[in-house]
């Protein structure tokens, strides 16, 4: 294929799907020593192969190998050792950087851990991570990271940090067009990197039109697997990280740290809790002209940890409760879903709440989404693809904030429904597209 030959912003596209710069960085030029890839516990193989595509890790063809970042030991070049530092013992150089860089409160408002604890030792793990950042760069030849989107407060102040010593940070996570794209963010934000071509756009938009994505629905029993799955494994960690690795052998990575906080079904009385799913009956009773829909998240996620401008909005349960009020408060019937992947993951008092709001329901995962856009003219969203399929669609949109498509285009849920979307279904796709890099 013709090499598309665009330079866009900070980035050039070359043939198809080769970055070549990325903020005035050369890629095929950086050496070892100049790049490191951030991954998680899992190991470098797996979340290489589930994070980084081989079309971005082929740009940097001068490595002799892929050097790895991590909060655990094994398979890192670089460890975040965060017993390394005491806070007590902070110089007056690594405070005046911290307060240049570091909104601790903001920090802890966004970080499903450290909004969970007592915020002393909040502050202290702050002080002790970012010493070892403000360390670990000072000197360094390092030019890039390559990481995943932002996801806890190590992620976070790492990327500050990093940016405060010039180092620049190259976000890689899935989204919705997954898994033949990636989009390249580390807070939900836009990124223009390429123009897709008028194939592209129309490809995506077909797609989405045709009703193909959202006429797949979740099928029952892989579901309930999935949520006795994370069952096993919140138990499992609780015991062999937090208990083990945390509370005895003072391991104070993350995951071990705050394992206890990342859970989806845990305690028996979610799976009673599923019995105040409606299973789509009440959609015949809708007036669709005063109907909004709001999909609900998985909890904690990145994307309503991180991806919301405001922290005030980081604490995502609060924040459904309130825009669920907003639309009840003016009439509407509020139609909420469960997000496929969290399936008796959430707990019974969450959804009464929900439920003692006059003129709310709270949708099956089972549900298609299909039906659901033919009984609402009103689609609230945080980001994702709902959002996008809605416009295509031709229904109404919001947004909770700002995300990597909506350019200021698509109007607030505060804002008056009247208030109309300024952006067609191509623009919004070619936005997308254009902060997305191919797989390959």
């Amino acid at each position: 294929m013709a090499a598309i030959g665009v330079e866009s912003g900070s980035l050039k596209v070359g043939p198809r799907t080769a970055v070549l710069t990325f903020q005035g960085l050369s890629l095929a030029e950086l050496q070892d020593e100049e790049v490191l890839f951030f991954i998680r516990i899992r190991g470098k193989k797996s979340y290489f192969r589930s994070v980084y595509p081989k079309a971005l890790l082929d740009q940097f063809c001068r490595l002799r190998e892929f050097r790895t970042i991590s909060e655990y030991r094994y398979d890192a070049n670089v460890y975040i050792d965060l017993n390394r530092f005491d806070p007590r013992e902070t110089s007056e150089r690594e405070k005046s950087i911290i307060a240049q860089c570091v909104d601790e409160a903001d920090v802890i408002q966004r970080c499903r851990g450290l909004r969970n604890i007592d915020e002393v030792d909040a502050r202290n793990l702050i002080i002790s991570c970012a010493r070892f950042f403000i360390d670990c760069f000072s000197g360094s030849q390092l030019k890039l990271i390559v990481s995943g989107a932002v996801d806890n407060y190590v992620m976070d102040l790492m990327v500050r940090i990093a940016k405060q010593f010039g180092i620049k940070v190259m976000g890689v996570t899935q989204s919705f067009l997954h898994p033949h794209y990636h989009l390249v963010t580390i807070r939900g934000e836009h990124n223009h990197l390429r123009e897709p071509s008028d194939h592209e756009i129309a490809t995506i938009v077909d797609r989405l039109e045709s009703g193909a994505r959202s006429a797949m629905v979740t099928r029952r029993y892989p579901a309930i697997f999935n949520a006795f799955y994370t069952a096993a494994s919140f138990y499992y960690r609780c015991v062999v990280r937090y208990l083990i690795g945390y509370r005895l052998l003072g391991n104070r990575a993350f995951e071990y740290r705050f394992a206890p906080w990342f859970r989806g079904l845990y305690v028996p009385s979610q799976l009673w809790a599923a019995r105040l799913l409606n299973d789509g009956s009440a959609l015949e009773n809708l007036d669709p002209p005063s109907s909004v829909y709001i999909p609900l998240h998985c909890v904690p996620e990145a994307t309503v940890d991180y991806w919301m401008e405001d922290s005030a909005n980081a604490d995502y349960l609060s924040v459904v409760l309130r825009v669920a009020k907003h639309y009840s408060d003016r009439g509407f019937s509020v139609v909420l879903k469960e997000h496929p992947a969290f399936y008796l993951c959430r707990t019974e008092a969450f959804y009464r709440r929900l439920l003692e709001i006059p003129r709310v329901t709270i949708l099956s995962p089972f549900v298609l989404t299909n039906d659901v856009f033919a009984k609402v003219s009103l689609v609230v969203v945080w980001s994702g693809s709902t959002g996008v399929e809605a416009l295509v669609r031709g229904l109404n949109v919001r947004v909770v904030g700002e995300n990597y498509y909506s350019a200021g285009s698509i109007p607030n849920y505060l804002q008056p429904e009247t208030e109309q979307v300024k952006v067609t279904p191509r623009d919004v796709i070619k936005r997308v597209l254009q902060t997305s890099l191919p797989a390959s």
